[in-house]
C-alpha cells in the first residue's frame, strides 16, 4: 500500500469561483468512487470542463474499462466536493489531476529565475550610470572652477585693459593622453620655465605642448603673458596658441606643431651641443635622459648637416620674416610689444622654413602712446 488519503487534505488557499487556476498531476493514485462522467471528452476538452465548473475540485482522464466499469471513448471523470476516497499506489495507473488556486509553482520559479537576476542587472547598471553621471558632474564642475580662476587671473592684467581674452581651455586629462603621460620619448625641447612635448590632440592634430616648471613664479608670470601677448595678436611670423591649461598647480600652454623645431639647431650644429654639454642646466637634464632618447639628443643638437641646409635664399627668407614679426609687434599691432628675449632658439621653422617668433614669457607691452618703460630686473639673452 502507499500513501493513505482517508482523512483527506487541507487546502492552503480556497478556491474562489472565477479566479485563475492551475492543475498539478497526481500520478497512479486511485479515483474516488464518486465522480462526474462526461462524455465524449478530449483530454483538454476535459481539463477546460473543470475550470468551467466552480466545483470541481479534479478531474481524471481514464479508460473506464481497465477499471471494470462499461467502456466510453470520452473517459473524462469530475470530482466535487472535497476528495477523502483516494490514495496513491504502485499499481494504479491513472493520474489524478488536482485543482489548485494559486499560481503554478513551477512557473512562479522560473519567474523568479528570469526577474531577479534582470532587476539585479538594471540596479547595477543603474548605480552605475548614477556615478558615472556624478564623477563627470563634479569633474565638469572642477574644471569650471579652473577655468573661472584662470579667467579671474587674467582679467586681472592692466597689460589688456580688462578686455576680454578668447581662446580654447583643454583638459589636463586630454593634455595627458595626447604625449602619453608627459613619456620622455614625446619631448621634443625643454627652457627655463618647463618641458615641451609632441602631442596629437582630437582630430589627430599636432601640437608643441609646453608644461610650466611647477613652483616657479616666473613660470607663471610667463603664462600669463603668453595667453595675454599671442591670444592677441595674429601674424603668420608669430607661433599661433591653440589652447592653454590650468590644473591644480599644472599650466600648459598648447602650440602650433612645427617640424623644423628652432633656427639654433640649423644655425650652430655640434657647437650648439657644445656650448650646452659645459652648461649645468644640460648636465643636469642629460643625466635624467634614458639610452632610448641619447640619439633623440644627439640629432637635434648635434647635427652638422641642418646647417647646410640654410642656402642664402632660405637664410634671408627667415631674416625677412623675423623682420616682419618685430615691425608687427613693434607698430603695426594694436598693442605695442618688446619681445626682449629675441635669439635663435625662439625663433621656430615651420615645414616651409617660415619663421615664427615664440616665447613671450619676458615681453613688455607699452599702453597707448608710451614710448618707454621701466624695469625692475634684468631680463633676456
Amino acid at each position: 500500500a502507499g500513501l493513505n488519503f482517508s482523512s483527506g487534505c487541507r487546502r492552503t488557499k480556497a478556491l474562489k469561483c472565477g479566479k485563475p487556476s492551475h492543475f498539478v498531476p497526481l500520478p497512479r493514485m486511485k479515483a474516488p468512487d464518486k465522480f462526474l462522467h462526461v462524455l465524449n471528452r478530449s483530454f483538454d476538452e476535459c481539463t477546460t470542463d473543470c475550470s468551467n465548473n466552480c466545483s470541481c475540485t479534479a478531474y481524471s482522464y481514464t479508460n473506464l474499462s481497465s477499471n471494470g466499469a462499461m467502456a466510453d471513448q470520452s473517459r473524462c471523470l469530475l470530482w466535487t466536493g472535497e476528495l477523502v476516497d483516494t490514495g496513491k499506489y504502485s499499481n494504479y495507473d491513472d493520474n489524478l489531476y488536482l485543482r489548485l488556486a494559486n499560481s503554478p509553482v513551477r512557473n512562479n520559479s522560473k519567474l523568479v529565475k528570469i526577474v531577479v537576476p534582470t532587476m539585479a542587472c538594471v540596479l547595477i547598471l543603474a548605480c552605475l550610470l548614477v556615478g558615472i553621471f556624478k564623477y563627470r558632474a563634479s569633474k565638469r564642475k572642477k574644471y569650471g572652477i579652473h577655468n573661472g580662476a584662470m579667467l579671474g587671473y587674467l582679467s586681472s592684467s592692466n597689460e589688456i585693459g580688462g578686455e576680454h581674452v578668447d581662446f580654447p581651455f583643454v583638459s589636463f586629462e586630454d593634455i595627458s593622453t595626447a604625449t602619453n603621460n608627459f613619456s620622455d620619448s614625446k619631448q621634443i625641447g625643454s627652457g627655463g620655465f618647463g618641458k615641451v612635448y609632441k602631442g596629437i590632440l582630437q582630430g589627430d592634430n599636432e601640437v608643441a605642448i609646453k608644461r610650466l616648471s611647477k613652483g616657479s613664479g616666473q613660470g607663471i608670470q610667463e603664462f600669463r603673458n603668453e595667453i595675454i601677448l599671442i591670444a592677441k595678436l595674429q601674424h603668420k611670423n608669430l607661433v599661433r596658441l591653440l589652447g592653454c591649461c590650468i590644473f591644480g598647480d599644472e599650466r600648459l600652454l598648447i602650440y602650433e606643431y612645427l617640424p623644423n623645431k628652432s633656427l639654433d639647431a640649423f644655425l650652430f650644429g655640434m657647437c650648439r651641443l657644445l656650448i650646452h654639454i659645459t652648461s649645468f642646466r644640460l648636465a643636469k637634464m642629460i643625466s635624467q635622459i634614458t639610452n632610448d632618447n641619447i640619439l633623440r639628443v644627439l640629432f637635434i643638437f648635434g647635427d652638422d648637416t641642418r646647417q647646410y641646409v640654410l642656402d642664402w635664399p632660405t637664410r634671408f627668407q627667415i631674416i625677412k620674416g623675423v623682420a616682419r614679426g618685430l615691425l608687427y609687434l613693434h607698430q603695426d599691432s594694436r598693442l605695442t610689444i618688446i619681445h626682449r628675449d629675441l635669439k635663435p632658439s625662439n625663433i621656430l621653422l615651420d615645414s616651409e622654413m617660415t619663421p615664427k617668433i615664440s616665447d613671450f614669457g619676458m615681453a613688455r607691452i607699452f599702453g597707448g602712446n608710451k614710448q618707454e618703460a621701466k624695469t625692475t630686473r634684468v631680463v633676456g639673452t
